[in-house]
């Protein structure tokens, strides 16, 4: 990490300045957050009462690392701070059914001060629970990828037919490149910007903005070093690459949909040979 900061390494310097608007504000810390800080402040309250030093402990030690690590942007690498807020978020359930006092009850009945404080947590987190419906229906609304359906089927089955040489695999712009990564366990020219970037990053951009476009060209493919390119007879751009010089056809699979039978084609792009 030193070194990487010192030489300003590209993929370092984008992530930080990625994360750079990734962090907690103070705000969303205290009014988020107030359903775990009432009741660590009730947990702590009536361990201070009972004088249970090494429950109080882990209470202060576990506030110090929430607040350290949901601030890490304005003192460390600024590496994705709200994330670290959920983790301690997880790890307070740990503290607190570690430190849950067993004592809680008789204090509650005698301090009218802590009462108002347990039933405040109690409010607030009771209303937090909105959350895990509100997080049900998102996904629910974001839908499944089927990697059972034929499309993926036949796609899985083309890709082994027969082993592949050494090389990048790309698609038509219709087979998203993540789904493809997953269905065909082969490198793929495409790449998570936050985590990892290619050695030949530049012609790999290129590549991947000429893809979206949907512009069929077989010398970028070559200089981001692939060497394989599936079309199907379903996207709407209707590749056919059979005209460019060193690409054939290497196998292709059939498969049905509602709107009538498809094709899958592997294409074999050969590289150049280099001049003696």
């Amino acid at each position: 990490m030193l070194s990487g900061t010192l030489a300003r390494d590209p993929f370092l310097t984008f992530r930080v300045d990625q994360s750079g608007d990734l962090g907690v504000p103070l705000w969303a810390f205290v009014l988020l957050g107030s359903p775990i800080l009432a009741t660590w402040a009730l947990i702590l309250w009536v361990q201070v009462k009972r004088k249970g030093n090494a429950e109080i402990a882990l209470l202060v030690g576990w506030f110090i690392s929430f607040v350290l690590l949901s601030f890490n942007g304005a003192w460390g690498f600024g590496q994705e701070p709200y994330r670290f807020w959920i983790n301690s978020v997880i790890v307070f359930v740990v503290v607190a059914a570690l430190t849950l006092p067993v004592g809680l009850i008789p204090a509650l009945r005698t301090n009218i001060p802590l009462r108002i404080l347990a039933a405040l947590a109690a409010v607030l987190v009771g209303a937090s629970l909105w959350n895990v419906g509100g997080f049900r229906e998102y996904v629910g609304q974001q839908g499944n990828i089927d990697f059972s359906s034929p499309r993926f089927t036949a796609l899985a089955e083309l890709i082994s037919a027969e082993p592949l040489a050494a090389g990048l695999l790309t698609a038509e712009p219709c087979l998203d490149p993540r789904d493809l990564k997953v269905v065909t366990a082969a490198p793929v020219a495409f790449y998570n910007l936050g985590l990892a970037w290619p050695e030949n990053k530049n012609e790999i951009d290129a590549l991947i903005e000429a893809n979206n476009a949907g512009v069929l060209d077989v010398e970028l493919m070559r200089a981001a070093g692939v060497s394989y390119l599936i079309t199907d007879t379903g996207c709407p751009t209707q590749w056919y690459p059979a005209g460019n010089s060193g690409v054939a056809q290497f196998s292709s699979v059939e498969y049905s949909t509602d709107q009538g039978d498809q094709r899958l084609e592997l294409w074999r792009i050969n590289q150049p040979v280099p001049n003696n």
